[in-house]
């Protein structure tokens, strides 16, 4: 479904990054209701509004413990630069609180990305890891089709290794310590760019159609991150962009099979599915 001009082929094993150790707050899926009503028609406003409302809570926060810590008399003395902790909103991880509804749609954020809980989970664990538009690298880069080896590939590389960080922790939550899957769609529904970091329990009531089991069942259709940077590694030429071939994708989705995610076994329709 995607190529490259002049592209050699991808083959082998894909063998995760090395992730840094990180915490995360208990992972805890906030309902549709919690979300920007923005959210409904543009994804990108959306993203604007949850950024912002964590940011205002995190500036509350650090002003909360500051008077507490009697550095600071009021929170006008704090944004006016008198504070002495967290600067920067950088490396923040989420506690989730009762005081922001948008900000319990956050699970993570840092200087270059915001991790958010998917509004429609197709799975028990799903969410989102997005360049901030401020990204010196990713923050243009609507899709795919967007990169080039030349701009990108070292951005996505280290992209890919927080995506790693994020699924192991929340996968040491579980009991079972659940398998974690990252992926982009060939054909996104949602701009900007974005990585899906899911369990691959593909259970959910958001799970409706084929398109949605496709969508991270078949390599067609859920592109590997390491296959990803193996591909724009590959290309002799770092300007040349990546093409999704939208219209074989389109007619792929008609005729595919739905693929079982743990045995490989096909159904031909959501009951049958969902039965297996």
């Amino acid at each position: 479904v995607f190529t490259m001009d002049k592209q050699t082929g991808v083959t082998g094993s894909l063998i995760h990054h090395n992730a840094p150790n990180i915490s995360l707050p208990p992972y805890d899926h906030p309902a549709v209701t919690a979300y920007p009503t923005s959210s409904n028609y543009n994804f990108r406003l959306a993203l604007f509004d949850l950024q912002s409302a964590l940011e205002s809570y995190v500036c509350e926060k650090d002003c909360d413990d500051e008077q507490k810590e009697g550095n600071i008399q009021n929170c006008d003395e704090f944004e006016s630069g008198k504070r002495t902790k967290r600067q920067r909103i950088s490396d923040i991880n989420c506690s989730h609180d009762e005081r922001s509804n948008y900000h319990r749609c956050c699970l993570r954020a840092d200087s270059d990305t915001i991790c958010i809980y998917d509004k429609y989970p197709k799975a028990k664990y799903h969410v989102l890891l997005i360049p901030k538009k401020s990204h010196a690298h990713l923050g243009d880069a609507n899709g795919l089709e967007d990169l080039t080896p030349q701009k990108h590939l070292t951005a996505l590389k280290k992209l890919h290794k927080m995506g790693k960080a994020i699924a192991d922790a929340i996968s040491k939550q579980t009991k079972n310590n659940v398998r974690m899957m990252m992926g982009y769609h060939s054909v996104p529904s949602l701009y900007p760019l974005h990585l899906h970091i899911i369990s691959d329990d593909i259970d959910s009531v958001c799970v409706k159609n084929k398109k949605h089991v496709l969508s991270f069942t078949s390599e067609q259709f859920f592109v590997n991150p390491l296959a990803l940077e193996m591909h724009l590694e590959n290309s002799e030429n770092t300007t040349h962009r990546l093409k999704v071939r939208t219209e074989l994708a389109s007619q792929l989705l008609k005729i595919s099979p739905m693929p079982c995610f743990r045995c490989g076994s096909n159904s031909s329709n959501m009951p049958k599915w969902k039965k297996h």
